[in-house]
């Protein structure tokens, strides 16, 4: 088990590195997500024959 003194002693400049291609990746999947719901909830537009 770590002490509490390890954990504080971690550099927070590397937390952040790992987790900004997270937080990237994860923005880009929600816009995609967003402009796919709203392309369903788009009604059809009426076929002229």
């Amino acid at each position: 088990m770590r002490e509490v003194s390890d954990l504080v002693a971690l550099p927070k400049l590397d937390i952040d590195e790992k987790l900004h291609p997270i937080q990237k990746a994860r923005k880009k999947q929600t816009e995609r997500w967003n402009s796919y719901m709203t392309l369903i909830q788009k009604p059809p537009a009426p076929l002229k024959l």
